[in-house]
């Protein structure tokens, strides 16, 4: 058995995608939960994320020394792996409008940025630096992606067009 998650639903509930027996499960776990940390640390930890028009989620999870980014419907059934990478691919994002994901993978040796559609076709980097860039995410308008990178010597925040182009100096959040 393994947990994916969670996921913050509202204020009173994580979501966790669940896999047991080749079968996925999704769980619901209320935050008025007695247990001090309920759920967290069993099984494999990993990333679940956003809730798109599509009506899937997407979620990256470990595989033996690789970790991939999976969809699979709101109730957990029909999941779908996207990537088959020996590296790391993860913190998959829908775009606003559900057809385009981004994520991070380790495939050239460092971590860039990706972008793929959706059914895990086109995957193609958007950044090629030589510093550590994580954490992708979509602006609301689907135009834009902001992720997190050490390429100026410490992690900062970083905006840049979907297609990788005008990658502006660093956000300062000072």
């Amino acid at each position: 058995m393994a947990f994916f998650g969670p996921q913050l639903i509202g204020d009173q509930y994580f979501m966790y995608l669940s896999s047991y027996s080749s079968k996925f499960y999704l769980l619901l776990i209320s935050l008025i939960c007695p247990l001090v940390g309920c759920g967290h640390g069993v099984g494999i930890s990993s990333n679940l994320h956003d809730l798109p028009r599509n009506g899937n989620i997407i979620y990256a999870s470990a595989i033996g020394s690789s970790s991939n980014i999976f969809t699979a419907s709101l109730d957990g059934t029909e999941p779908r792996r996207l990537t088959f990478n020996s590296e790391i691919d993860g913190h998959p994002s829908y775009s606003p409008s559900g057809d385009q994901i981004v994520f991070s993978s380790m495939r050239n040796g460092d971590f860039d940025i990706y972008l793929m559609r959706s059914d895990g076709s086109q995957q193609h980097p958007i950044t090629s630096s030589k510093g550590i860039d994580l954490v992708p995410s979509f602006s609301p308008d689907g135009k834009k992606v902001i992720f997190e990178s050490n390429r100026d010597g410490k992690f900062q925040l970083y905006i840049m067009n979907v297609d990788g182009s005008v990658i502006p100096p660093p956000l300062n959040l000072s």
